[in-house]
């Protein structure tokens, strides 16, 4: 077996493995010959209790390989060993026979001493992987509610073999889920403010950002057959999980029978409730921007029992008027509530409600709303480069459609980006870097943005720009930073004058 094949075993925590390296690098076997290097990989198979690894060690100190030479510390590795390794019991039979009493029985302490530390060892790892076999249950728990986050943590758990066997098929599949789930609920319980429903949308985005760096990563290492089995085993959890998540029935919604909060009924104050009537007097006179408010109070539960059902109406009212405002809350809200029950609700099921989203940001976004234009670009983008990284089937666009909307990704994601907006900045850069949008890669124009990005204080940029420093030219790099010096200055005297 080659050297770089065990050695990657042994960074993994084979015993055998660690054990192997260590006598490749005593011998020179595939390696420059290091005794240091070949004692730290078998004490590194010692801490595991396996037996040849004792007795390695037992050599080493009896010879003074890496390390100083000392009979007693060999005499208590050969001790640890020799109830499983004839050779180990042969050496300490004459380690015996020159030792005096006293030595020996320094020597005997001291491997009692080496016993005691190896059913720690033992017993903290034991712990350690029940405590992992733990987590990973409840993460595997929390998946199949359809949380994305926990969808993300399982494929990494799936990934690393942390309280379950390493497996590439089942991170892929979690992993892909997290990036493109639109059937999670997300929740265990629904927001209860606009300002908490945004967190959780910003939650979902990470997690989706995360999932296509560590697809992108993992797919390097994987076959064809891999990946074909991954995209199989990814649509069959995705059944499961829409199995296991029950969506109320449409009556239901719809008869008034049941009729879904935010948060349970509580006492309103008086005037709370008199202001909340006011705004709705006006709303219905047709004032947009009371109509906007009033949705704001569903949401929020100020002054009314909060309904994200009735907000939502709210919001459609005052959006179809055009008060942008109204249309960024009415597009988050059909996003966010993509799990049916929003949809239901108003007569409309998944897609729709996704396309809605697109449309109120769309609406938004024409008019220079800078978060619309970013996350009417996202959801085009991260839709459509499922159709090549995944195989799905992009089933918002027909696939005659599937060009221009790429287009208009790529011209919103701009337009955010020239505003100062960092997350746009990112998602053009991973637009350019991927390459599906060119049949290429663009990897100046994604170093470009990637940076601007990091300069805004995005981290995950950063660690982009240090991956393509590696792969560019100087000039090539010299050339962007130069774009990115011209970009800035740009940027900021569009705020200037502002």
């Amino acid at each position: 077996m080659k050297f770089d094949s065990i050695h990657a075993k042994a960074r993994a925590g084979d015993a055998v493995s660690q054990y192997e390296t260590g006598r490749c690098y005593a011998s020179g076997l595939g390696v420059a010959i290091n005794y240091a290097s070949a004692v730290e990989w078998l004490l590194k198979s010692s801490d595991q209790d396996y037996a040849p690894a004792h007795t390695a060690l037992g050599s080493c100190y009896a010879n003074g390989y890496g390390v100083r030479k000392d009979p007693l510390e060999a005499y208590a590795y050969y001790s640890l060993a020799a109830p499983r390794d004839a050779e180990a019991q042969k050496n300490l039979n004459f380690l015996d026979g020159i030792l005096s009493i006293e030595a020996r029985e320094q020597a005997i302490q001291r491997s009692k001493e080496m016993l005691r530390n190896l059913e720690e060892i033992k017993k903290a790892k034991a712990e350690k992987e029940a405590l992992a076999k733990a987590e990973f249950s409840r993460c595997k728990s929390a998946a199949y509610k359809g949380d994305r986050g926990e969808m993300l943590k399982l494929g990494t758990y799936f990934a690393s073999g942390h309280g379950t066997p390493k497996d590439k098929i089942e991170a892929w599949a979690f992993w892909n889920l997290a990036r493109n789930s639109d059937y999670s609920l997300g929740m265990t319980a629904y927001p209860k403010s606009t300002e908490e429903m945004e967190k959780r949308q910003k939650e979902s985005e990470l997690a989706s950002k995360f999932a296509t760096q560590y697809i992108n990563d993992l797919e390097r290492g994987m076959s064809y057959d891999q990946k074909s089995r991954a995209i199989d085993r990814s649509a069959a959890i995705a059944d499961e999980i829409k199995s296991l998540i029950k969506q109320p029935a449409l009556g239901a919604l719809t008869s008034g029978e049941v009729k879904p909060s935010i948060s349970e009924p509580a006492v309103i104050p008086p005037d709370k409730i008199k202001a909340f009537k006011e705004l709705v007097a006006s709303a219905e006179t047709g004032d947009a921007d009371a109509q906007f408010k009033v949705g704001q109070a569903y949401f929020n539960g100020d002054g009314v029992v909060a309904d994200v059902f009735e907000g939502a109406k709210w919001y459609r009212k005052s959006a179809e008027q055009g008060n942008v405002n109204a249309q960024w809350s009415l597009a988050n809200a059909y996003d966010y509530f993509e799990d049916k029950r929003l949809g239901d609700r108003l007569g409309i099921g998944i897609y729709e409600c996704a396309r809605q989203s697109l449309k109120w940001w769309l609406m938004a976004a024409e008019k220079g709303h800078v978060p619309s234009q970013f996350k009417y670009a996202n959801k085009c983008y991260n839709e459509l480069k499922g159709t090549y990284v995944s195989g799905s089937t992009a089933m918002l666009f027909p696939e005659n459609e599937r060009p221009r909307y790429m287009a208009l990704a790529l011209k919103w994601a701009l337009s955010a980006s020239l505003e100062g907006d960092t997350e746009a900045q990112y998602l053009l850069g991973m637009i350019y870097d991927d390459g599906y949008a060119f049949g290429e890669r663009r990897l100046e124009d994604a170093f470009v943005w990637y940076s601007l990005s990091a300069a805004g204080g995005k981290s995950w940029a950063k660690s982009k720009v240090d991956t393509l420093e590696l792969l560019l030219d100087s000039s090539v790099i010299s050339r962007a930073k130069s774009r990115i010096s011209t970009f800035k200055s740009e940027m900021d005297s569009k705020r200037l004058n502002k």
